[in-house]
């Protein structure tokens, strides 16, 4: 199983989010104060059930169980048509409808297939998607640049992509080049240039051109 590398704020984060719900205030159901330069404004109350912070100038809304898109002004954009939502990013935003994933532009418009059992917001120009059980990453436009062929994938980190197939473990460049093969039997991914992986009962840190640069045996 892959164990993406955890930054220390993640870890005090998480710890601090622990402390606080056993004090009973969950931080998990708090609702953010509407600061208007990140809320659209001129929503009537009740409108929605849920409004979103803005991201790239939209903001999803929900209503029910559905959901949509209403720009600064308060003003639905895309319809409340839509089983899942996540936020715009790169001009996209993952959407779902009858259990399958895609991607919407601004206009509403699909522009990535609603094709793939799941799909990830894009992190550094790509999209994580997962379709038969197996994962790979498409660009804004759709193509795969990291084949849909991997048995687990993390997201893109420092520009590079860790993936698993069969037991071993390697990494692809954000542009799709297998820069490091899957010789790994465990791996972490990049983090401050290095990625600490496995082979056999050695551990030791890579580069990003895969040599051995700590803890090396040789």
């Amino acid at each position: 199983m892959m164990k993406p590398k955890l930054p220390e704020s993640t870890i005090f984060s998480f710890f601090l989010l622990l402390f606080i719900s056993f004090g009973n205030i969950s931080l998990l159901d708090a609702q953010p104060e509407k600061d208007p330069n990140k809320f659209p404004v001129g929503i009537a109350e009740g409108s929605y059930d849920r409004v979103y912070p803005l991201s790239e100038n939209l903001s999803r809304v929900k209503k029910g169980v559905k959901f949509g898109f209403v720009n600064q002004e308060g003003t639905l954009v895309i319809s409340l048509i839509f089983d899942k939502a996540a936020d715009f990013s790169m001009e996209r935003a993952r959407v779902s409808l009858n259990e399958k994933s895609g991607f919407i532009d601004k206009s509403g418009e699909v522009v990535i297939p609603m094709m793939y059992d799941r799909c990830w917001s894009f992190t550094e120009g790509l999209a994580k998607v997962k379709l038969n059980d197996k994962y790979g990453f498409l660009n804004p436009e759709g193509e795969p640049i990291i084949p849909i062929e991997h048995d687990e994938a993390q997201p893109p980190s420092e520009k590079m992509v860790l993936v698993r197939l069969g037991t071993k473990y390697g990494f692809y460049s954000n542009e799709g080049q297998l820069s490091i093969p899957l010789n790994f039997d465990e791996a972490y991914s990049f983090f401050a240039g290095k990625a600490r992986v496995r082979m056999g009962n050695d551990w030791f840190y890579i580069d990003k051109g895969g040599r051995c640069i700590e803890d090396c045996k040789n």
